[in-house]
């Protein structure tokens, strides 16, 4: 999904499989925000009849590249 702002910010965003444990969450977090997607949470979505498919949101802000690291303090 692709979002433009009026200032030309403009948005990328990803929907990758969930994590199984907290250690493949992290080399998630890290591969993508290591090219400038920062995560933005969990979303599940009713594919009908009960069925849902969840996955991770990641956001990419073009107009201010940066890099993400995640860990645990």
């Amino acid at each position: 999904m692709l979002v433009k702002e009026s200032n030309n910010a403009t948005y990328k965003h990803k929907a990758m499989p969930l994590a199984n444990d907290a250690p493949a969450f992290f080399a998630l977090s890290n591969d993508e925000g290591a090219l400038g997607y920062q995560y933005q949470g969990n979303i599940g979505i009713d594919t009908g009849g009960g069925n849902f498919v969840f996955s991770s949101i990641f956001e990419r802000n073009t107009a201010s590249p940066a890099n993400y690291t995640y860990g645990i303090l």
